[in-house]
């Protein structure tokens, strides 16, 4: 018992060293680390943030992103609303696929980087439709009267679905998903 009490000090204060438990000796303290969250404004709600602060220690400060159409671009340039890229800062830029870079909207891509990209589908319930719908022309077929449905708020995109069924050329279909709306034509 005697030799216990001896080594049990000793083997505490190892298991506490070995954890990371103890009283620093250096004279510099560093400071706690801090989370830069690249995010819009108001989508991570501040409780959370302060959660994640006093459960791991470590800070987040957020830094608002702004994630903007393409369509949108050229106007925002032509009105100073945009400061260049500094690609310098911006190394993983080389990993972004040629095919969307330099695009129509921000040529060498001076005021923007790609952030997402989709495309639109149709979607077809075969059990409610006779015969296969394979192109977007299909949705003006008579047979379909009064049992399609396109989304609302998307008027670039059925407007170009449009275009393409009709039949136009791909420069026209080209020209349009880049930015022609009926604002800057006057329509």
């Amino acid at each position: 018992m005697k030799d216990l009490r001896r080594t049990l000090p000793g083997l505490l204060v190892s298991l506490l060293l070995a954890l990371g438990v103890g009283v620093s000796c250096s004279s510099s303290v560093e400071p706690p680390p801090t989370l830069l969250l690249h995010d819009w404004e108001g989508y991570m709600p501040e409780a959370v943030l302060a959660a994640f602060t006093q459960e791991t220690g470590v800070g987040v400060e957020l830094v608002t992103v702004v994630v903007i159409e393409n369509r949108f671009i050229p106007n925002l340039v032509r009105n100073g609303l945009l400061v260049p890229l500094d690609h310098s800062k911006l190394p993983n830029f080389k990993n972004i696929s040629l095919n969307f870079r330099n695009l129509m909207y921000d040529p060498g891509n001076r005021y923007t980087a790609p952030y997402s990209w989709g495309t639109t589908g149709l979607l077809v319930r075969p059990d409610l439709v006779e015969g296969p719908v394979k192109h977007w022309a299909d949705l003006w077929d008579p047979r379909y009267s009064g049992k399609t449905s396109i989304w609302r708020g998307q008027m670039r995109e059925v407007m170009g679905l449009v275009l393409k069924s009709l039949g136009y050329s791909e420069q026209l279909w080209q020209q349009f998903k880049q930015g022609l709306e009926p604002a800057q034509t006057g329509g």
